[in-house]
C-alpha cells in the first residue's frame, strides 16, 4: 500500500500547475509562467486564481487577452461571493479610494461621483468597488489602451512603467502608478470598465463563466 500513488484530482493539477506558474514569474521566466497558467484553467476552468495570475503578466505586457482574463476572474469573484463580504461590501470603508475633485475623461461627461452614485441606485456593485485591486488593475489595462488618458491626466511615463514591474513582482525603480495621485481617478476608470463589461445580468453555473467573454479575446 506504501507505494500506491493516488491519482490527482484536476483541482489539485490545476492547482499545482498554478503554484508552478507562481514560481516561475518569481525566477523571471514570465512566458513558461503563463503557459502554466492556461494549463492550469484546462484542468479547473473556474480557477479564479489561475485568471488573476494570468492578467497581471498579460497585462504588464500590455497583451489584450488581459482584459479576457480579468473579466473571467472578477465574474467568477463575484459569484463566490459569501454574505459577510457583501456586508463588508456596504460600509464605507472603500469610499476614499474613489475621491477625485477633477474631470475623468475629457471623452465621456461622467461627474466624479459617479461611483457613488452607481452604487446608490445598485447596491449590489458595491461589491466591484470593493475589490480595490481588480478596479485598479482593470483602470491601468484601460489607460494602457487609450493613450490619450495619460496626457490628459498628465500622468509620468515612469508611473506606469514602476508600475508594470510591480505586477510582475519586481522592484519598482522609484515611484508607481498605485501610489500616486492618479490612484483614485484609474480607479474610478477601473469601476466603470467592469460595471459597463461584467455580464451580471443572469444567474449562470460557474463552468460557463470561461465562454461569455471569449468575444472580449
Amino acid at each position: 500500500l506504501g507505494n500506491i500513488k493516488l491519482k490527482m484530482t484536476n483541482k489539485e493539477k490545476a492547482f499545482k500547475l498554478n503554484q508552478e506558474g507562481i514560481q516561475l514569474k518569481r525566477q523571471g521566466e514570465f512566458d513558461l509562467a503563463i503557459q502554466k497558467y492556461n494549463e492550469a484553467k484546462q484542468y479547473d476552468p473556474i480557477n479564479k486564481n489561475c485568471y488573476l495570475n494570468s492578467y497581471k503578466l498579460l497585462m504588464a505586457f500590455e497583451k489584450s487577452i488581459a482584459t479576457y482574463n480579468i473579466l473571467v476572474y472578477k465574474h467568477l469573484d463575484f459569484l463566490q461571493t459569501t454574505p459577510e463580504i457583501y456586508q463588508n461590501s456596504q460600509s464605507n470603508e472603500w469610499h476614499q479610494f474613489y475621491l477625485w475633485n477633477g474631470t475623468i475623461s475629457d471623452k465621456f461627461n461622467v461627474p466624479n461621483n459617479i461611483v457613488f452614485e452607481t452604487i446608490e441606485k445598485q447596491p449590489l456593485l458595491s461589491l466591484i468597488a470593493y475589490d480595490i485591486n481588480s478596479c485598479f488593475n482593470a483602470g491601468f489595462g484601460v489607460l494602457l489602451s487609450d493613450n490619450t488618458l495619460a496626457d490628459y491626466h498628465n500622468i509620468e511615463k515612469n508611473l506606469i512603467t514602476n508600475y508594470k514591474s510591480l505586477l510582475l513582482g519586481q522592484p519598482p525603480n522609484g515611484q508607481d502608478l498605485r501610489s500616486s495621485k492618479y490612484e483614485n481617478v484609474i480607479n474610478i476608470i477601473g469601476f466603470l470598465f467592469l460595471m459597463n463589461n461584467l455580464k451580471l445580468g443572469n444567474q449562470m453555473d460557474p463552468s460557463e463563466v470561461p465562454d461569455l467573454y471569449k468575444s472580449s479575446i
